[in-house]
């Protein structure tokens, strides 16, 4: 649990700030209630789900790694290259 403690700690804040980059103030009460629900449910749904695959700990651990690695090259094939690109040069 430590270990996702300090996880948490180091991945949320960024969330939040692409969250509020991605955002309007009109629509961002709704992006963050979306936002909360999914990581929620994630939560509940990863945690649930890695306990039935047939694993040891270290087995289950590298195959959360690989569907992180994998939900990451998914995005980052699927994004528009521009808006990638302009939200790192907003400068915030």
């Amino acid at each position: 649990m430590t270990l996702y403690g300090l996880g948490f700690a180091l991945l949320f804040p960024a969330m939040n700030t692409l969250l509020i980059h991605g955002t309007t103030e009109t629509n961002r009460g709704q992006a963050y209630g979306w936002f909360y629900a999914l990581f929620s449910a994630g939560t509940v749904a990863g945690s649930s789900g890695i306990g039935l695959v047939p694993l040891p700990v270290a087995g289950q651990f590298i195959v959360t790694g690989c569907v992180m690695l994998a939900c990451v090259a998914a995005v980052l094939l699927t994004a528009p290259r521009a808006k990638i690109l302009a939200g790192s040069d907003q400068g915030n």
